[in-house]
């Protein structure tokens, strides 16, 4: 498509630039002059880059910065994407399709498509009362959160010139509706110091914002349908032989499945954990040995003697036992009762002299 804007995605440019030339400053710059939206913000950027290294900046300015820096973007389609997200996450979403059949893959896409045209348009719908789409909403109400530390000066003619500090001021001209930020003609959406000369002229920023973000031309867009289709049982049969597939060829080793990782990219210990979790690589990191302290090896390599280390008993965990006295106690005579087998009657103890009378069959008699 010639006529329309070409754009590359900052992150795989990123990704091949840091083989070379990786390090925090490296990033930092790059990513300074991929967002910059002013010519002047990407010049400083770039000059930074060029003290930091001549081939790194030689590098970026062969690779066409038009393609991927927002200071060089066309103000037509009113967007200001620099990474290729939206095709990662459509790539995401086919993931369990990739694997099918052509037929069976597009069959899939379809669905995807009705469901999500269905699913965006009843939240981008909800609310009729306010006319721009929920997104844009967000990023407008952001925006005037701040408005208020800009300083103002009108010079009587719809051009305005607002300012923070003594030297970061830029011109508003609501006549064009242009900010020299670039940010309200690349987005469309009224930047922070647009919103600043609107409040100024008792406006509302809500009228400002472009016709593409207006729930109307959502409608208008998404008007059409995708209709349902049969499933591929109720298709006609034709008389035309079916085209064969190719014949297979088994290439040698295990066929991979997961995605290739880039450059410096976080990586785990294992496939489960790279997909899940994404550990950070453990490339670069330097090495201490617990047995002699030096860096660049560890305690299985360290050629240095062995380090003694002086053992401590370990103590007992909980509360300390309380010892039992050594002296021993006698336990005092429990009384027995006895039973004895005898008649009633009147009856007299030769020992003691004392008499009984027994009214039951047996006599108790204790011993102490």
């Amino acid at each position: 498509m010639p006529e329309a804007e070409h754009r590359n995605c900052a992150r795989h440019i990123y990704a091949n630039f840091k083989k070379k030339w990786d390090g925090a400053q490296y990033r930092k710059w790059f990513w300074v002059a991929a967002k910059s939206s002013t010519k002047a913000e990407f010049g400083k950027a770039m000059s930074s880059i060029l003290t930091l290294s001549k081939n790194a900046h030689k590098w970026l300015m062969i690779h066409d910065p038009n393609v991927w820096s927002r200071a060089f973007f066309s103000t037509t389609t009113k967007c200001t994407n620099i990474e290729n997200n939206m095709c990662e996450v459509f790539n995401g979403s086919i993931l369990s399709a990739r694997d099918k059949l052509i037929i069976h893959l597009l069959e899939d896409i379809r669905r995807a498509l009705m469901d999500r045209k269905e699913r965006n348009s009843a939240i981008v719908l909800a609310n009729d009362s306010d006319p721009i789409c929920p997104r844009i909403r967000k990023k407008l109400e952001d925006h005037k959160q701040v408005y208020r530390y800009w300083n103002l000066k009108y010079n009587g003619e719809g051009m305005f010139e607002v300012y923070i500090g003594p030297t970061c001021g830029y011109v508003v001209n609501m006549k064009e509706c242009t900010c020299t930020c670039n940010m309200w003609k690349l987005s469309g959406i009224p930047c922070v110091h647009a919103i600043s000369a609107i409040y100024y002229g008792n406006g509302n920023p809500d009228d400002y914002v472009d016709a593409c973000y207006m729930k109307e031309t959502y409608r208008q867009t998404y008007s059409g349908y995708l209709q349902p289709m049969e499933g591929s049982n109720m298709w006609p049969e034709s008389s035309i032989n079916p085209v064969l597939p190719p014949v297979e060829r088994r290439m040698p080793g295990r066929p991979k499945k997961a995605r290739r990782k880039e450059f410096g990219e976080d990586v785990g210990t294992s496939k489960k954990q790279c997909e899940e979790t994404m550990r950070v690589s453990r490339k670069k990191l330097q090495m201490t040995c617990s047995n002699c302290g030096g860096s660049g090896h560890n305690k299985k390599t360290c050629k240095n003697p062995t380090k003694v280390v002086n053992s401590q008993p370990k103590k007992n965990r909980g509360r300390p036992k309380v010892e039992k006295p050594t002296t021993s106690v006698a336990p005092k005579k429990r009384q027995v009762k006895k039973y004895t087998n005898m008649g009633a009657g009147l009856y007299i103890d030769l020992k003691t002299g004392k008499t009984y009378l027994n009214v039951s069959l047996y006599v108790y008699t204790l011993n102490m």
